[in-house]
């Protein structure tokens, strides 16, 4: 089972994948890592990276994993994440990687929750439950916040998320959207669980 969460910036679609995840033993794919382990290589390579096929052609000459979650969810990283999303080799790149972990680790789960902004859209516009995130501009700022809190970064350079919302739904490729036959959610007002339990009732009539 395929189970796509879209949405925007700390609309809350982590937690909720990592939610459902351990609900129902499945395994999540966070793409906005994916992102982020890419921008991180790209900030900090030593080789002369205005080519971007030539960074993402050698990508794989180091190991991201040994790269921290806190490292890598700094607003430097976030930011440059946003900026290098909107080419379409980097994209292609990522996609190719979520789809290869969908591969790979079929025979040991049984659904995947993976989490993006187009992931129901472009990515597994065929996946068995489609969700999307929706939240206000504060709540998920808030969120934000209180995420870099709880991995020690520091908060007084949040990225503007008003600003990556447009440039996430103005690119020209893959642009975040509701995708086709999304269930969308509006966690503005709802708790985690309350979230949760709502994910839950749909995930449930398509099992």
């Amino acid at each position: 089972m395929i189970i796509s969460i879209d949405g925007s910036s700390g609309s809350g679609k982590g937690t909720l994948a990592r939610g459902l995840c351990g609900m129902y033993h499945f395994k999540h794919i966070d793409s906005g890592l994916l992102y982020r382990k890419v921008a991180y290589y790209y900030l900090h390579a030593k080789e002369d990276l205005k080519d971007v096929h030539s960074f993402i052609k050698n990508i794989d000459k180091i190991n991201l994993d040994e790269v921290s979650e806190s490292i890598l969810r700094s607003e430097d990283v976030a930011q440059k994440a946003s900026e290098i999303a909107v080419h379409e080799i980097v994209r292609n790149y990522v996609n190719d990687e979520i789809k290869r972990l969908v591969i790979d680790q079929s025979s040991e789960y049984k659904g995947f929750v993976i989490d993006g902004r187009d992931i129901g859209s472009v990515v597994f516009p065929n996946a068995d439950v489609k969700l999307f995130l929706h939240a206000s501009e504060d709540d998920r700022l808030t969120r934000r916040i209180q995420q870099n809190i709880e991995l020690k970064i520091d908060t007084s350079h949040v990225v503007d998320l008003q600003n990556r919302d447009t440039r996430d739904s103005t690119r020209k490729i893959a642009p975040l959207v509701v995708p086709s036959g999304s269930v969308v959610i509006d966690t503005s007002l709802m708790s985690i669980q309350e979230t949760l339990s709502k994910a839950k009732e749909i995930i449930d009539m398509n099992l």
